[in-house]
């Protein structure tokens, strides 16, 4: 039983449903599982794993359109088949116009049926191979959360690996929105304080006369507005980390007694008479340069040196335009999954655009422009006018080569895109092409435009790619 391929049927009438089971199960391989209405259809999807459903498109007082766009969403990779009676064949093509993969009229032709069912089982076998694929891809180039493939983000990654074992303190420098909280939070979850607190301070954000008692703490009756004692954000980060963002933004007033807390692991809260000690690991960031802060006296030199034992340097997004493909598929899926809409993927013409921006806001910005995408996209395709990419959103390079800057060509990314597919795919053509959302022909002549060769393949899961 655990083995067969199961099948969920609806239909308000029993008869129809009894019939169509008989009839399926005439196959020693299937298991039919009929339901009446949609909200049986829902619970009963959640208990099983279902390759295939088939469902009427009039039920009672309910809508075999609303079960399709649900199961489309939430489900893509699982065939929907709907059943339609005799002349009503214009409505079963807008079921497929609207993501069913085909349609059977009543009263049942059971060679046809047979047929159909068999190549939906195909396509649902083939589009979880894809879609593991793509997962694996994904999970391949992903640190801590981090999804990167570029030689420059292995190299940060390589290093908080070798600091896995060590205590000491880290500057993260970047440009803004290039994920240096991300890192933080790498190093920490990589550490031997991972079980304890993660704790952050925005050095920015809180106003400098609010600031201390934020990270130092007080006691009651310290100040007028000191009603009770709070405890400071240095001791609740006590056997875990802290994290101060935006670190060259800490006022001069309070970085001496921040240096005793980094220096001596231990300070006093505001009102305190006693010192307390800390256990904890000091990161900090910041898209600034500091070592100029230190030269301006914005920022203490001592303090500099106490914070920058190790110096993680993260690059522009446009400085590893190879992620551009990787994280575009991740934002759009994640993002997809939220607004509860489903896409086909994104337009070829718009990638080319993502990957020649030059991306001001770095990934973040990459984050935002897919999300309103997938807000404003009417389509199954996301298209360059739902990017809404312009030059005064920053300019485009898209002659850059290896030659300026160490940056890669369009031609050199593509070519290593198509190279890393193709390795996940263990060099099936068919399966390559599924991924890289292109015909099977437009996948040989690149491989012949870029000189790769592949081993002989097989041919039987190709066959069975081609098919469908």
């Amino acid at each position: 039983m655990t083995n067969k391929i199961k099948i969920l049927l609806v239909d308000d009438n029993p008869e129809v449903l009894s019939l169509l089971s008989d009839l399926l199960e005439e196959n020693p391989k299937y298991k039919a599982y009929g339901v009446h209405s949609i909200e049986e259809a829902k619970a009963l999807f959640k208990k099983h794993v279902f390759q295939l459903v088939i469902s009427d498109l009039r039920l009672k007082n309910e809508s075999g359109f609303d079960l399709l766009k649900e199961l489309h969403q939430e489900s893509p990779w699982v065939p929907v088949m709907v059943m339609t009676a005799y002349g009503s064949v214009d409505t079963a093509i807008e079921a497929i116009r609207k993501g069913a993969f085909d349609y059977i009229e009543k009263p049942f032709h059971s060679e046809k049926i047979f047929l159909t069912v068999s190549r939906a089982i195909e396509t649902y076998s083939l589009r979880t191979q894809v879609y593991q694929l793509k997962q694996n891809l994904v999970n391949q180039s992903s640190y801590h959360h981090i999804i990167s493939q570029s030689p420059k983000m292995q190299e940060v990654f390589s290093l908080i690996e070798r600091l896995k074992s060590s205590d000491v303190n880290v500057i993260i420098t970047g440009p803004s929105g290039t994920g240096k909280e991300m890192v933080a939070r790498a190093i920490h979850e990589s550490s031997v304080r991972s079980s304890g607190p993660f704790i952050t301070l925005n050095c920015s954000a809180i106003p400098e006369n609010l600031l201390e008692g934020e990270l130092f703490g007080y006691k009651k009756g310290a100040f007028t507005d000191a009603k009770a004692d709070k405890l400071g954000l240095l001791a609740e980060a006590n056997g875990g980390t802290f994290f101060m963002d935006e670190v060259a933004d800490l006022p001069l007033t309070l970085q001496p007694k921040l240096l005793r807390a980094v220096q001596q692991k231990e300070f006093r809260a505001l009102g305190s008479t006693q010192m307390q000690n800390l256990n904890l690991r000091f990161l900090a960031a910041t898209n600034q340069d500091l070592k100029q802060r230190v030269e301006e006296k914005k920022f203490r030199e001592d303090l500099y040196y106490r914070l920058n034992v190790v110096h993680l340097d993260l690059p522009a997004l446009k400085d590893r335009r190879e992620d551009i493909p990787l994280l575009t598929e991740y934002f759009l899926e994640k993002i997809s999954a939220r607004f509860q809409k489903a896409f086909k993927g994104i337009q070829e013409g718009a990638l080319q655009e993502l990957i020649s921006y030059d991306w001001p806001g770095n990934v973040r910005e990459l984050e935002n422009r897919m999300e309103r995408a997938v807000a404003l996209a009417e389509g199954e395709w996301i298209s360059l006018k739902d990017l809404n990419l312009s030059k005064q959103n920053g300019s485009k390079n898209p002659h850059s080569s290896s030659g300026s800057g160490g940056l890669l060509s369009l031609q050199d990314m593509e070519k290593n895109h198509i190279l890393k597919v193709l390795e996940a795919a263990k060099n099936n053509r068919s399966l390559a092409a599924k991924i890289l959302k292109i015909d099977r022909k437009t996948l040989y002549n690149k491989l012949a435009e870029y000189q790769i060769q592949l081993p002989q393949e097989e041919e039987g899961l190709n066959i069975a790619l081609e098919k469908n």
